[in-house]
């Protein structure tokens, strides 16, 4: 087991940290929850969409917890004859998991990449376009496809929050191996924990980035020393930490 014995910080919500940290596990290595964020359903804009859910063509699920939250509000039926499209395979899943059919997603699983293969095969133009999404997702993701004639809505069905630590658990976070980031918002939240200069010099842990928009957020704050996964998955993240710690 090529992760035996290493700590892997794990920054995602609670939900999400235990499913990763049983992958973890199952290579060896020994999990640390450490969620930066925690997630909470938001009602405020329910009133503008509950009522116009028929009138949209298009519904675009960034994330799992996008669907999740979604349908606490609205009944999958509501959209069966809908297009659906899902950013990345593990929110494809929780939509099928729902009955609903979801179109072919893009080989690299991002917002950016998933509006441009929907611009380059649709006709947009007077297409009503809905997003759930939480308060801060990156919606410029998706401005393409106004480029294109269509008509976006972001519904903010769910809140990302912060969460507080102690020093203690700070502290076993920087006596870890690896750091690991499954969007930039958990990046922004644990460098307003942890400085950046922490993670200077050899024996600081590695960070482990999931894709391109969180790396991004990692270089935006002056980060340049850290692993990307290959697949921009969980999957991505065990195996890019498995190929380096054969040499750690």
């Amino acid at each position: 087991m090529a992760l035996k014995g290493k700590k892997v910080v794990i920054t995602r919500d609670i939900e999400g940290g235990r499913e990763f940290s049983k992958m973890v596990s199952s290579k060896g290595g020994i999990p640390i929850l450490f969620p930066v964020i925690e997630f909470k359903e938001n009602f405020s804009e329910d009133k503008v969409f509950l009522n116009e859910i028929s009138t949209f063509d298009i519904f675009i699920f960034p994330s799992k917890n996008s669907v999740k939250y979604f349908f606490n509000k609205i009944l999958p039926e509501k959209i069966f004859k809908k297009r659906i499209f899902a950013v990345g395979n593990r929110t494809r899943k929780e939509l099928l998991m729902r009955g609903l059919s979801v179109e072919e997603l893009p080989e690299e699983y991002t917002g950016s990449s998933l509006s441009s293969k929907i611009r380059e095969t649709s006709d947009l133009k007077g297409k009503k376009i809905l997003i759930p999404s939480s308060n801060i997702a990156r919606r410029e993701n998706y401005y393409v496809l106004e480029k294109s004639g269509g008509r976006l809505y972001f519904w903010t069905v769910y809140l990302n929050l912060k969460k507080k630590f102690n020093h203690e658990e700070v502290e076993d976070v920087l006596n870890s191996h690896y750091i690991t980031f499954f969007s930039p918002s958990a990046v922004s939240n644990f460098f307003e924990i942890v400085k950046p200069e922490k993670f200077k010099g050899e024996k600081a842990p590695r960070l482990v980035s999931i894709g391109p928009t969180t790396s991004k957020k990692l270089r935006d704050i002056g980060i340049y020393e850290f692993l990307q996964a290959r697949v921009y998955n969980s999957g991505g993240v065990i195996a890019i930490m498995e190929e380096d710690s054969v040499s750690f």
